[in-house]
């Protein structure tokens, strides 16, 4: 990003320049139920500013999922 060149590894500065800017968004953090396996298997991403951005709600197509070594080709089913 190159509104924040030197805001890596500097989360309360990112957070607070995040919340200036008028149309950037980022993530705040992601969070894995540890309740039982099957909760396991929901991402649940938390982003800067409430509400999500608009056009990622219910456009599962607008992510991906890469990496992994055991589980791969993961999809994104709900958004």
């Amino acid at each position: 990003m190159a509104d924040f060149p030197n805001l890596v590894g500097d989360d309360s500065a990112r957070r607070d320049q995040l919340q200036k800017h008028p149309t950037l968004n980022g993530i705040d953090y992601i969070e894995v139920s540890a309740a039982d396996l099957e909760s396991q298997r929901h991402l649940h991403v938390h982003f800067i500013k409430s509400p999500p951005p608009a056009e990622l709600v219910g456009s599962p197509n607008r992510f991906r999922i890469s990496g992994g070594t055991r589980l791969q080709n993961i999809q994104v089913l709900e958004a």
